[in-house]
């Protein structure tokens, strides 16, 4: 089954670098130290985790159909 918060996200610096974190970062507010000396405040106001939520049951609602159609 996918789960959405282990997708990867690119964040990018004022500077310019890209970052890599995923959906789980945001939702648990990781901080990414950029090489330039800022410091990227990830943060969810609850839309993402809601989100990630919301899909992986619609993709196990789906699987489950599938299962089930199988039989």
């Amino acid at each position: 089954m996918l789960d959405l918060s282990k997708e990867i996200i690119t964040v990018e610096c004022d500077c310019g670098r890209s970052h890599s974190a995923t959906f789980q970062d945001t939702i648990n507010g990781r901080i990414i130290n950029c090489s330039c000396g800022a410091n990227i405040q990830l943060k969810d106001d609850g839309s993402v985790k809601k989100g990630v939520n919301e899909i992986n049951k619609a993709f196990k609602d789906l699987e489950n159909a599938f299962k089930k159609i199988g039989r």
